[in-house]
């Protein structure tokens, strides 16, 4: 592949790399970077892989990864994107569940946040009110 400068380079790339990924898991709890976590990234007390709706999860994240031209999402593959996108965090004894996870994918999110009201803002101008159910 010849190219003209770095920006030529990234953009031949990414068409070269379109539908390749390698979905790596950060599992070492040292590597995450101290900070102030966002509410979705923040791991809730009690919530388990059994609370979320794992026959929903692989649909919508293959969605998701199609569209940023990812490679597709198997059950193989969930279990280290899940990770990486924030949803799930290495913990003492198993994965633990973010709010995100919860938020997303959540089978009872009542049950965890029983005042929680969600609005959704859809291309800058269509705009959905959720309440927790």
């Amino acid at each position: 592949m010849r190219t003209d400068g770095f920006d030529e380079l990234i953009a031949d790339l990414g068409k070269e790399l379109v539908g390749h990924d390698r979905y790596t898991a950060v599992s070492d709890a040292s590597a995450q970077v101290s900070r102030v976590q966002a509410f979705d990234e923040r791991v809730v007390a009690g919530a388990s892989l059994d609370d979320l709706d794992l026959d929903l999860t692989p649909s919508v994240l293959r969605d998701y990864c199609e569209k940023l031209g990812r490679a597709p999402v198997t059950r193989d593959t969930l279990r280290a994107l899940m990770p990486e996108q924030g949803l799930l965090v290495s913990g003492p004894d198993n994965e633990q569940v973010t709010a995100g996870a919860l938020i997303l994918f959540g089978k009872r999110l009542k049950d965890f946040f029983s005042h929680a009201v969600m609005s959704v803002t859809e291309a800058g101008k269509k705009r959905e009110i959720y309440e927790a159910v």
